[in-house]
């Protein structure tokens, strides 16, 4: 939209001064004046109200101000269609607002890109003007929040909340209706989808990442008083065509953030998959798909003679809190299933047991635990961390002084709370008091505000899932409401969480040490919220031998069945949202008798309930959900649900190349203009995940359930070596490229959503089809062998290397031996300058080719390597990194303490082996002012980025570019006079 001068824009729609809105009118009221009598005082108010909201959303995802404008005006004019019915929802507005306005801005954002060269370039001669250190993310952010956008709802509502919105975990929770405890396992959970997702897109998440994104959000006391009569003005009727644009399908049929939730798909509306797999049925093909083989025999497919590395040897020894070793007990608490115990040290406490690389897809950790100790505990299989999957490990476990913790439950008249279940979850550990104080520094002035609590140097919890044992930390409390959790250690940090008969589940965080006072660090955690956002210290820190208030719980029942009306017996049913946007985070779940009732316990109350059950694939069953408002008081809530059946989608995935069966994640996503969807009962609003993701067996079978109509089907392999996924020729419309490289396609409600992984076929069945087969080919991707050396040319093994594969930033992977492979070379891949940090930093174009960053952890060396399709015989070799100090001081003179100093490569590449090979990309400065970084890729040019919570600190320019020059090079920088940005304080 073009601006107007101002001036002229004051002229036009200056009028007598409104008066300010009525406090006591709530939102639903104010809709309800506006519903009624097109009342402009009304919606004026609302856009008052709301103004700052939407504008800190739309400024968190645009810089253009015309843009900026157009998606505020646009967000109001959703809420202007919608009113009738958001005008009887009592649920917050604000919320509600904040995600359509980020959604709408992400929309506006990918519309500019398709203009003209001409407006192009208009947007180039803006940026050069605006704020230098802004070029240095805005691409990385607009990639975050295109896939924050794209996520399945049950995560991307409490990241977009917390992690855009700024608001603290209770502020979220108050929105969302649920529990700080619930709310934490969706984010952290949220958090690990958004990772993998924008790994395929070229970001590697860190709190470095979250901080420097939601840093960027500026305070807003209100839009100004044009933008706010143009929004008001929007009541008559009178909206431009880009605004009209920008709000047509952002939410078309209901209000609400139409997601459904698939985890690691990127879509506005996902299909119910489920885990069932039988034998593939009978098909009724559509026209313009393969009839079903009949009874052909084909050959078998060729057995998988690859050999991957199933067990790992860990060796190492237990010390005690006195510095002696200790005779302990070994176990791998992993993230799905019971504990397994897997052997105990000897007297001198040393050990050498022989362990399963992972469980199924999940990781864990290896625990030791002893008598008198409190636990300690190492990383184990995990897929995101290169150095839980080495075949052997060394590792020294030192376990704490056993500390019980003592405490009383109450409910809220004061009265002991008997038989009450008290479980120390989740646990964090310190290497040292330093560092601990470090941590907490931390949290006071950058988690408690993003809604994170206090983490510490490495941390785990136990898998609480229903068909898992959970924590063995735990204890019933007696008839004063008394407990004792024994078996927990001094000067840890956990999580308490309490269920119990009658009451709704809650769930505390305790540093366990005598004598330490939390009040200091909560008063700091909230006085350091940023003025004119809703920030501020959710999580909240408690001494030893804290006393809880429990609220009653809210019972929800009701029965579940068939699209004939007969009982499904045995079907888990899950309290996931408190109306048809937001999440809980008091998840609950109850299975169904043999009359297919349910009753779920342990809820709080809400102003309203949802309840879902997953889609069941071997019925052929969409997934269904059902809604009710609140009942007086803490009186039950009825939902029935019936579910209804949809087309089974079965088949086998192989390489295309060997025939061998492939282990492949498939999704299913509702496409544009799917007329099928509204003749359903509700299923687009599941918040569990589970439906719409779905994994083929050994035998590369699977089995799906979608609705008739236009679905896409997805598949991506769970390594590299495939080729990336390319448009159905059958419908060439429905696809095209991001950035000329990353396939997307029309979702329902004609947003653009990427495809996943490596193949998408275009499903497109009747409304009387029950069952379709559809097989899957990968194709194999080229490769190209890279040998890893030495200074002394001498092969190197076990480094880990990034850039090996066509997708941008993918984890670091592990070398075979001395040899790297590299997929998909001759894919295109952006030029250098495209990146983000080198266009900040001026680095000058290097020649095209794929860059290979590669490191040893162990051996600490460090190296890289462009790499083109012409090179013969290709080796990087491995030298000494670098290192850096310096020091931070204020206008005074004086140190600047405990400033989060962040590396940002110039490269991408290098940024994810950095990471890889310390840890993390941040330090902290100490009481000096002074910060050590090692690790730094000789040659690779990067930033250092100084911040306290969010808020930056720069010395008065654009960050110079720095780079180590030679291997082994130790480097003091020279002292930096630093100060907060003015637009963040």
């Amino acid at each position: 939209m073009a601006r107007p001068p101002l001036a002229q824009v004051i002229r036009r729609v200056r009028k007598p001064a409104h008066a300010a809105p009525d406090v006591s009118d709530t939102d639903q009221t104010l809709l309800a004046r506006f519903v009624a009598s097109r009342d402009e005082g009304a919606f004026r108010a609302l856009v008052h109200r709301h103004g700052a909201t939407v504008l800190v959303a739309c400024r968190q995802v645009l810089r253009d101000p015309a843009d900026i404008d157009d998606a505020f005006q646009a967000t109001f004019l959703v809420l202007l269609k919608k009113a009738p019915r958001l005008a009887a929802d009592p649920a917050p507005l604000g919320g509600w607002l904040f995600a359509v306005g980020h959604r709408v801005a992400v929309r506006c954002r990918a519309d500019r890109r398709r203009r003209t060269a001409r407006e192009a370039e208009a947007v180039r001669r803006t940026d050069r003007t605006a704020d230098p250190s802004d070029l240095s993310w805005r691409e990385a952010a607009a990639a975050l929040h295109e896939e924050l956008n794209a996520l399945p709802e049950k995560y991307r509502l409490p990241l977009l909340l917390c992690g855009v919105r700024g608001l603290t975990r209770d502020e979220a929770a108050a929105e969302l209706g649920t529990t700080v405890g619930a709310l934490r396992g969706h984010l952290e959970r949220g958090r690990a989808l958004l990772e993998k997702r924008i790994a395929r897109r070229g970001v590697l998440l860190s709190a470095g990442w979250l901080a420097l994104v939601m840093g960027s959000a500026r305070a807003a006391d209100g839009p100004p008083r044009e933008l706010t009569d143009l929004a008001v003005r929007l009541a008559k009727g009178s909206p431009s065509p880009t605004v009209a644009a920008l709000a047509t399908g952002a939410f078309p049929v209901i209000p609400v953030l139409k997601l459904f939730a698939a985890a690691l798909t990127a879509a506005v509306f996902a299909l119910g998959l489920t885990a069932g797999l039988v034998p593939p049925q009978p098909v009724t093909a559509h026209a313009d798909d393969k009839p079903a083989p009949k009874t052909e025999k084909k050959s078998e497919p060729k057995p998988n003679t690859k050999t991957e590395v199933k067990e790992r040897i860990i060796t190492g020894r237990v010390i005690g809190h006195d510095g002696r070793p200790v005779k302990a007990e070994l176990a791998l608490a992993w993230l799905e299933g019971n504990p397994q115990p897997v052997g105990e040290t000897g007297a001198d406490g040393a050990f050498k047991v022989t362990v399963p690389m992972t469980r199924g897809d999940w990781g864990g950790w290896l625990v030791a635990t002893a008598p008198g100790h409190g636990i300690d505990f190492v990383a184990h299989g995990s897929v995101s961390s290169p150095r839980t999957l080495t075949p052997i490990a060394e590792v020294t476990f030192r376990l704490p002084k056993e500390r019980p913790v003592r405490g009383r439950l109450l409910d809220q008249q004061g009265r002991p709370v008997v038989g009450a279940t008290v479980t120390a979850n989740e646990f964090a550990v310190y290497n040292s008091d330093t560092s601990r104080e470090s941590h907490f520094r931390r949290w006071v002035t950058d988690g408690s505000r993003n809604d994170v609590p206090p983490y510490g140097d490495r941390e785990m919890w136990y898998a609480d899932r229903p068909k898992s044992a959970g924590s063995p930390y735990t204890a019933v409390s007696d008839k004063d409401g008394r407990f004792e959790v024994a078996g927990v250690g001094e000067k840890q940090l956990f999580h308490l969480r309490v269920h119990g008969a009658g009451v709704a589940n809650r769930e505390i965080i305790i540093f366990n040490q005598d004598g330490f006072d939390p009040a200091p660090l909560n008063k700091a955690a909230k006085d350091s919220e940023i003025k004119g956002l809703p920030r501020g210290g959710k999580w909240q820190l408690y001494g030893v031998d804290p006393t809880v208030v429990l609220e009653p719980e809210k019972i929800i029942r009701g029965r579940v069945t068939g699209p004939e009306g007969k009982p499904r017996v045995g079907v888990t049913v899950a309290f996931t949202r408190p109306n048809k946007r937001d999440v809980t985070r008091d998840w609950t779940e109850a299975v169904t008798d043999t009359d297919g009732k349910y009753e779920i316990r342990g809820a709080r109350k809400h102003p309203g309930y949802m309840v879902e059950v997953p889609a069941d694939t071997a019925a052929g069953l969409i997934a269904c959900q059902g809604f009710a408002d609140d009942t007086a008081g803490y009186e039950p809530i009825t939902i029935n649900l019936k579910c209804a059946k949809g087309v089974i989608v079965s088949g086998t995935v192989r390489n295309k190349a060997t025939r061998e069966p492939v282990q492949a994640q498939l999704y299913a996503e509702v496409m544009s203009n799917n007329p099928f969807v509204e003749k359903y009962p509700p299923f687009t609003h599941s918040a569990s995940g589970a439906p719409s993701n779905f994994r083929s067996d050994k035998d590369g079978r699977y089995r799906v359930v979608v609705i008739p109509g236009r679905v896409l089907l997805m598949a991506a392999a769970p390594r590299d070596e495939f080729r990336p996924p390319v448009p159905d020729p059958k419908y060439p419309d429905a696809f095209s490229y991001w950035q000329a490289r990353s396939l997307t396609f029309y979702g329902h409600g004609g947003g653009m959503s990427f495809v996943q992984g490596n193949w998408c076929k275009v499903l497109e069945t009747k409304e009387n089809d029950t069952a379709l087969a559809v097989d899957i080919d990968f194709e194999p991707a080229p490769q190209t062998l890279v040998k890893v050396v030495d200074t002394d040319g001498k092969p190197v093994t076990g480094a880990y290397a990034t850039g090996i594969t066509h997708v941008e930033f993918a984890r670091p992977k592990a070398t075979a031996g001395d040899t790297l492979t590299v997929y998909n070379l001759d894919l295109p891949m952006p030029e250098p300058k495209q990146d983000i940090v080198a266009l900040a930093m001026g680095v000058p174009k290097e020649k095209p080719g794929r860059l290979l960053a590669v490191y040893h952890d162990q051996k600490k060396l460090v190296g890289t390597l462009t790499l083109t399709t012409a090179d013969k015989n290709p080796a990087v070799m491995l030298t000494e990194p670098g290192s850096i100090t310096g020091r931070v001081v204020g206008k005074d003179g004086k140190p600047l303490v405990g400033l989060t100093v962040h590396v940002w490569h110039a490269r991408r590449e290098v940024a994810e082996a950095f990471r890889g090979l310390n840890g993390s990309d941040t330090n902290v400065t100490d009481g000096n002012g002074e910060y050590r970084i090692d690790g730094l890729f000789p040659g690779q040019e990067f930033q250092l980025n100084f911040f306290r919570g969010q808020r930056r600190y720069d010395p008065g320019h654009l960050p110079p570019k720095e780079r180590v020059q030679f291997p082994g090079q130790k480097w003091k920088m020279r002292e930096l006079e630093l100060e907060p940005t003015k637009d963040q304080e």
